[in-house]
């Protein structure tokens, strides 16, 4: 577990927010299932629109995930909530808007190493955050 202050600012002061967790995931495998080709039938209450899996090691000595799922349900869906971390799993959880999918597989189409990160709040637990990100960009030949 990491316990650390980071400062962010807003227009009038600066706030100071303590992350208890912090998890991150360099991923070696990804799957994307945009969903096209599901047909959902009605009342099917678990299934999702879209989902990314990732695998892969963690980001540094002091963190443990090993993978991460990302699911995608339609806009306004009561399952779009706060990121999770399942420490039993050592899997980072995120949930997002359909709409969000298209941005979501473009940072790993630019970037040839991805990271999934996760920072839990200790103080505001209803400001969990976890988001993709990229270290390497692709060169502009392979693209």
């Amino acid at each position: 577990m990491i316990s650390e202050i980071m400062a962010s600012r807003d227009a009038n002061n600066i706030v100071e927010e303590r992350i208890h967790r912090m998890e991150s995931l360099r991923a070696a495998n990804i799957q994307v299932d945009s969903g096209r080709e599901w047909r959902f039938e009605e009342g099917e209450s678990d299934a999702v629109a879209a989902s990314i899996v990732m695998f892969g090691l963690p980001a540094g000595d002091a963190f443990s995930a090993r993978s991460a799922l990302i699911s995608f349900y339609p806009d306004g869906d009561a399952r779009i909530v706060e990121p999770a971390y399942d420490a039993v799993q050592q899997q980072i959880r995120i949930f997002y808007p359909l709409s969000l999918f298209e941005t979501q597989v473009e940072i790993l189409r630019a970037h040839g190493e991805v990271i999934c990160t996760y920072l839990e709040s200790a103080t505001m637990p209803h400001l969990n955050s976890a988001f993709l990100h990229g270290n390497m960009p692709v060169a502009e030949k392979l693209h």
